[in-house]
């Protein structure tokens, strides 16, 4: 009898044992592949590596060869930065002030179709990693005040209407803008009906489709080509995050005056208060907790949450309170595979920047938000739902081919990254087009993700 019931007193200690000893084998076993990637991603940097003649040296492309894109490098930095690949992340930082240099503004992409547009500004803080992640002994000033200028250059081609124009109504706020011609801006929709706007109403009329082109190449210029946050009226909207951008490029003109010992005479901090205020005044929406964009045309909110609600907490502005109601809102973008880009609407069209979709740099502003504030937690369960999604599609791709753009059905293999993901947690393919096989943003965001949950404890 005592035997029995000392079975019996063992028996869950053993099962408790056996499952400890299972999850341990999960963990090393999804560990192992972890850094299995890492090595494919170390490695694999110089293979993504393209020239235009456009600029003057080797840079890392993002999707297509040949083809530099500019905010996919501040997160492809975090790659090679991380991995020792300063040649290459030096390469990087010059094209991008080569092109300011050359253009007043950084292209959004080194092709023809490019240059009516920038793309969500970035430079400054892609500089500052850069300069700054070197030991002080190989500090290069001369370098430093050539990119202080080409920011400086920059911002004024943000903050300024002389090659486009992204003032709005309120001074001290700007919005996202292009300087196409005319016959581009008329020619959008038609370039596009049997494709990515299949489903939406044609414009009526010469007016009407300038408008509805000017909003569309608007919208390439934030990076999310195509969504359906702004409801085709992006020119209408001050945005979140290239507002916060903004400050944070006026917060490092201040860093960088320093460390070259120079004064411009402007007075950056009162710049940055300002946009800090405004900011809080006209897109903090204190009903639902969250950055919202706001249109100025209407004066109304944006109905609209996405992520950009996380730049504020990014860049380290946003307050303590602010950030508990964001995180207290998580659950309306955070899906079992990552963070969504933004919440769902009633668009008629589905499209690549959605509420369906989860991609890189989505999930890097989210977690090193959340972190920055204190909600480590939250930070390293996103954190590691992007590395799960990655490691899933990495051994077996989902789905196993996709149709390209000739009609060829094309067989994916395990060992591979891909651009973008969905929140069933498989590659993205039916939004405009279907997921390319890249390092770029995937590889940067993936290994700073493992860094973040593995080294930074």
């Amino acid at each position: 009898m005592r035997k029995r019931i000392t079975i019996l007193v063992l028996l869950p200690a053993c099962i408790i044992a056996i499952l400890l000893l299972l999850r341990s084998h999960c963990i090393n076993k999804r560990n192992t592949t972890w850094q299995n990637i890492e090595a494919t991603v170390a490695n694999s940097w110089e293979n993504y590596v393209s020239t235009n003649s456009e600029v003057p040296y080797p840079f890392s492309d993002a999707l297509e060869s040949g083809i530099l894109y500019y905010w996919d490098l501040y997160f492809i930095q975090k790659g090679l930065l991380l991995h020792g690949k300063y040649e290459l992340a030096k390469y990087n930082v010059d094209n991008l002030i080569f092109l300011v240099d050359k253009y007043g503004y950084v292209p959004n992409a080194t092709v023809s179709w490019g240059y009516d547009r920038s793309q969500f500004p970035f430079l400054s803080m892609i500089v500052c990693d850069y300069y700054f992640s070197q030991s002080p002994e190989t500090h290069n000033l001369k370098w430093l005040k050539k990119a202080y200028l080409a920011l400086r250059k920059e911002y004024e081609f943000w903050t300024d209407s002389i090659i486009e124009d992204h003032n709005t109504d309120i001074y001290g706020l700007q919005r996202y803008g292009q300087h196409a011609h005319d016959s581009v801006l008329i020619g959008v929709y038609d370039a596009l009906k049997q494709t990515r706007f299949k489903k939406y109403p044609e414009p009526q009329g010469v007016l009407a489709k300038k408008e509805f082109g000017a909003n569309v190449i608007a919208e390439c210029e934030s990076g999310y080509d195509f969504t359906p946050r702004f409801q085709r009226q992006i020119c209408n909207y001050v945005p979140v995050e290239l507002n916060a951008n903004l400050w944070m490029y006026e917060m490092n003109f201040i860093k960088i005056e320093q460390e070259l010992d120079y004064y411009s005479g402007i007075q950056w901090q009162q710049k940055a208060d300002r946009r800090k205020d405004l900011i809080n005044k006209y897109c903090w929406d204190e009903n639902r907790g969250a950055f919202v964009d706001y249109n100025y045309v209407t004066d109304t909110l944006n109905p609209v949450i996405s992520y950009a609600t996380f730049y504020p907490m990014l860049w380290g502005f946003a307050t303590q309170e602010q950030a508990k109601r964001i995180v207290k809102n998580l659950n309306i973008l955070e899906t079992t595979n990552g963070i969504r880009f933004c919440q769902h609407t009633t668009s008629p069209i589905t499209y690549q920047w959605d509420h369906n979709s989860i991609w890189p740099p989505v999930q890097y502003v989210c977690y090193r938000a959340l972190d920055k504030y204190g909600y480590r937690k939250d930070a390293e369960r996103i954190a590691r739902n992007y590395l799960n999604i990655i490691t899933k599609n990495y051994n077996s791709p989902k789905p196993e081919s996709y149709m390209d753009n000739r009609s060829n059905i094309v067989i994916r293999e395990p060992g591979n990254l891909y651009e973008k993901y969905n929140i069933n947690g498989n590659i993205l393919d039916y939004a405009d087009y279907p997921a390319g096989q890249m390092i770029g943003w995937c590889g940067g965001v993936f290994s700073d993700a493992l860094h973040f949950i593995t080294t930074e404890r």
